[in-house]
């Protein structure tokens, strides 16, 4: 993530601010400005009610004008708390509505990411640091708008009134607060140095606090009576991040010592030439005691400020400037685009122009990943000849699923996972991919849906490469059912139509003949399916059997099963396939499985081993070369066979332990 300056933070969400809600925006500004300008006022009146009271005094009666000035006085008080009331009451709906609109800009990153980024720490890292800008975003507003509306107008104010009075006063005012920009600018390195290191420390934790807390994990970490490990790991993580976080206080503390110290030297010299100016003559004790008191302000305020305002905004400043660099890097979203977007800046748009760009590169800190000496650098990512058109290119599905010389590593992994794949998939044949485990069976299907750019070689879709055009002028016409699917927590119907809300199937028609009862079934629009919201668990076979329908809901040209019946038996998972395949005749299917039974029902058969395509075919093409598929079947043959002789061997091994007992 590209570093991003103060100034450039600033103008960035300042612009975001405004268009969240204008009215209120001007209306917070104004607010803060006319604090500042009855201070200001206040200064003057404080003055005036001052003499007017040493007159007093001196006459020896109370007079018209003590009245008056203190009248407006006291009234220049009572309406600075009615600004500051309304302020905070405009402020916090304002900031309110910012927030929502900041998460909506991060969301629409979020969700344009391509998906290697979330298989990287570098990538995880770039999104903690997002997230924490984010939560600091509304602060970092109003502590903006506090600088700029409040402060200044009242500094310059008083910087033309004191040198009405005595010139030199201007030069302590110097003196007192220019070290404070100097202690600002060391401040926000310091912070910015910490976020860096505090990114990773943070997604630990979270992710060890989360094996004890999260719904996924609690019921075998307490069977496992594990949760005493994961809260020590993440005890551990939460030290360092402590003691980061005291490391980092205490040098900008220290900071503010020094500077305060230099401060009150440039107070006191202030304070001795007023002392002098009163004696000799020149200022009034009026104007003493309205600079007196507004030196104690101005103090206050740039207390205030420097460790309040501006402290607080250069704390926050490196998390959001992480905020914003994140947002801007939307023109290397969804696929993984390498041109800086410039709609942001212009328009605010968290989410840049679909047709920008020309070939699509890889993220960053994937790009700096290597081959072994036996490869070359598996980042290299060509030029594109042609750029992408304004308007989605028409696919052309006759033309089936070309790979040619596809080789895929994910990001520091240090190897292939994929390498030199090539092989054409005609319209409507039924593919199976097998091979063991880490042989590349699931890559290589995220890779033919396009959810994956190659390292190198490329991937045609219905006659488009996948690298040079919008994802979703292919995925609009996919579907796909992953091992690892969601569980939403939303109505049986729901977790079905959610594939497409603008299709027009019925879902509970999908849903006969799964498992399911059918009185659910019937009722699939009001039947909860979590607990949590007072509905019903299904079993994980039941929840296959709903992710299966959710894909087959879609309408689609092509569809992946990425072994998402790897819960159900052998018997169970070949019929659901073999239901799948009829109805996905004359549709592009492939099927990831490790069981062979269920692969011989494709019209063709991927065989992978360490990445590359060791064998293709038919299933019986495939025993006839003798070669690792066979090797395979009569493994998985040959288990099965022992398998179902024990099984038949329980009856009566239970019949002779009945009489013994």
């Amino acid at each position: 993530m590209r570093k991003v300056t103060g100034l450039h933070t600033a103008r960035v969400m300042l612009p975001m601010a405004y268009r969240a809600a204008p009215l209120r925006f001007w209306a917070v500004n104004m607010f803060g400005i006319l604090q500042s300008a009855v201070l200001a006022v206040n200064t003057i009146l404080l003055a005036r009610f001052v003499d007017a009271l040493v007159d007093a005094a001196r006459e020896g009666e109370m007079s018209r004008g003590l009245l008056l000035w203190a009248l407006l006085y006291v009234s220049g008080i009572i309406g600075n708390q009615l600004l500051n009331t309304g302020f905070n009451y405009i402020l916090g709906e304002y900031l309110r509505i910012c927030g929502e609109q900041f998460r909506s800009a991060y969301h629409k990153v979020i969700s344009g990411l391509a998906p290697i980024e979330f298989e990287s720490s570098a990538g995880l890292d770039e999104i903690g640091k997002a997230e924490k800008g984010l939560e600091g975003a509304g602060a970092f507003v109003f502590h903006l708008i506090g600088i700029v509306d409040m402060v200044p107008p009242y500094l310059i104010f008083l910087c033309f009134y004191m040198q009405s009075l005595n010139p030199w006063l201007l030069l302590c005012i110097a003196a007192a607060f220019l070290p404070s920009g100097v202690t600002l600018y060391m401040q926000r390195n310091i912070y910015a140095k910490f976020e860096d290191t505090a990114a990773p420390l943070r997604r630990r934790y979270q992710a060890y606090k989360g094996c004890v807390t999260d719904r996924q994990y609690f019921r075998e970490t307490r069977v496992l009576r594990a949760a005493g490990f994961f809260f020590g790991k993440a005890a551990g993580e939460w030290e360092r991040l402590g003691r980061e976080e005291v490391r980092v206080k205490t040098q900008s503390n220290l900071l503010n010592l020094l500077q305060n110290t230099v401060s009150l030297t440039g107070y006191l010299g202030a304070l001795v030439l007023l002392v002098a100016s009163v004696l000799n003559g020149s200022v009034s004790v009026g104007a003493f005691a309205a600079v007196y008191n507004s030196l104690n302000k101005l103090f206050d305020m740039m207390f205030a400020m420097v460790c309040g305002f501006i402290g607080s905004t250069v704390a926050e400043l490196p998390e959001v400037a992480n905020f914003v660099a994140f947002l801007e890097r939307s023109g290397k979203t969804e696929r993984g685009h390498s041109v800086e977007n410039e709609n942001f800046a212009k328009n605010g748009s968290a989410v840049g122009d679909a047709a920008d760009g020309g070939r699509f590169a890889q993220s960053e800190f994937f790009r700096k990943n290597r081959r072994t000496e036996k490869h070359r650098i598996i980042s290299e990512i060509q030029t594109p000849e042609t750029p992408i058109s304004e308007k989605y290119a028409a696919l052309d599905f006759s033309k089936g699923i070309v790979l040619d010389r596809v080789s895929f590593a994910y990001p520091d992994a240090g190897r292939l996972s994929v390498e030199e794949v090539s092989l054409r998939i005609p319209q409507g044949q039924h593919i199976a991919i097998v091979g063991e485990n880490g042989a590349g069976k699931s890559t290589l299907a995220k890779l033919l849906l396009g959810v994956y750019q190659p390292t190198s070689g490329s991937v045609a879709i219905g006659g488009l490469e996948t690298h040079a055009v919008n994802p979703e002028t292919y995925q609009k016409h996919m579907s796909a059912v992953f091992q690892n699917f969601g569980r939403y927590q939303m109505t049986l119907s729901e977790n079905v139509r959610i594939s497409d809300f603008a299709g027009t199937g019925k879902p509970e028609e999908l849903l006969a003949g799964t498992g399911l009862d059918p009185e659910m079934v019937r009722n699939c629009d009001s039947v909860m399916l979590s607990r949590e919201f007072g509905g019903v668990e299904l079993s994980g076979g039941l929840w296959q059997q709903v992710a299966i329908a959710r894909g087959r809901y879609r309408e689609h040209e092509i569809i992946v099963l990425d072994e998402p019946t790897a819960a159900l038996d052998a018997l169970t998972e070949s019929a659901v396939y073999h239901r799948f395949l009829e109805m996905a005749r004359g549709r592009t299917a492939v099927i990831v499985s490790h069981r062979l039974g269920s692969a011989r029902l494709a019209d063709r058969i991927l065989v992978m081993q360490g990445g590359r395509l060791a064998e293709e075919g038919t299933h019986e093409e495939l025993l006839e070369k003798k070669g690792l598929y066979r090797e395979m079947w009569e493994a998985q043959s040959g288990f099965l066979l022992h398998s179902q002789q024990c099984a038949a061997m329980i009856p009566e091994h239970e019949s002779q332990i009945g009489k013994l007992l």
